[in-house]
């Protein structure tokens, strides 16, 4: 039964909080979420300089 048609049945007749408890909030809620993903490690900068110097000498 659909969430629409639960609330025009039970709201004229019934406070909200007694329409709430007869939903079955298993099909309106949320999906969960997933793991997060792990943050890439980061990489230190290296200087080009440097990196020309060491090719050069070794």
């Amino acid at each position: 039964m659909a969430l629409s048609t639960l609330l025009e049945r039970f709201v004229d007749k019934a406070p909200l909080c007694v329409v709430a408890g007869r939903v079955d909030w298993r099909r309106v809620q949320k999906a969960k979420q997933g793991p997060k993903k792990p943050s890439a490690s980061k990489q230190r900068h290296v200087s080009t300089a440097r990196l020309l110097q060491e090719t050069q000498s070794g």
